[in-house]
Formats: C-alpha cells, structure tokens, sequence
C-alpha cells in the first residue's frame, strides 16, 4: 500500500525538462446532458438529448423537446461558458428511436439555427 502512494505521489509531480502537453478547451470532448426526461410533462426536465463537443463540433444526439432552449443556456450569449452549444452551431443531429421524448424537438432544431443565423443544412 505504502507503495502505491508513493507512486501516485511521484506521477503527481512536475519534472523540469520533461515535455508537458497543454489543451485548449476546444481539444477537450465533453459530454453535456440536455435533457434527461421522459414523455410525462415534467416542467423540471427537458426532453432526452445529449450533445458531444468534439474539437467544438457540437454532435446533437435525439431531440425531445427544450433541447434549442438548453443548448442556449449553456452558450456565452446567455450566460454559458460552452462556445459550441451557439445555437447556430447545431448542425449534426443523430435520432436513436422515435419515441416522443427522443424527437419532438425535431421542428425546433431545423428552425430555430436557421433563424440564429445557420446558413449550412442540418
């Protein structure tokens, strides 16, 4: 045990000389929740989507409904800190089934980028 403490202690250290690599936050993948409700009409909870940001390509995944209004929160124009949820940004959207909590944000998603100023086809 003593052992493995030490070895965590050492990998924690910063050696002079040893190449470090550094990211910026668009080279980090996140995984962001948007939604996470079901069909029943829950004020509390926006309807099933995910978004993947990858290199700051939002990749939207189902679209129950609130998706457009909680990819916007979390964007600097209203207050978030996640460049790639813009909603003009959303341009990639994969559907996983065709429940109603997975996919009546669908009108939403094709028209509210569009509005925001998305001129390349979801």
């Amino acid at each position: 045990m003593f052992i493995i403490l030490i070895l965590f202690y050492i990998t924690s250290l910063d050696f002079p000389g040893l190449a470090q690599e550094t990211y910026s936050p668009s080279d980090i993948t996140k995984v962001v929740f948007l939604g996470t409700g079901n069909p029943n009409p829950d004020p509390q909870h926006s309807g099933n989507s995910i978004a993947i940001v990858i290199n700051n390509t939002p990749y939207i995944v189902d679209f129950g409904p609130g998706l457009i209004r909680q990819a916007a929160a979390l964007s600097p124009r209203y207050g978030g800190k996640i460049e790639a949820l813009a909603v003009e940004n959303l341009k990639i959207a994969f559907l996983t089934h065709l429940h109603s909590d997975h996919s009546t944000g669908y009108g939403d998603l094709i028209f509210t980028p569009w509005v925001e100023g998305r001129y390349e086809p979801l």
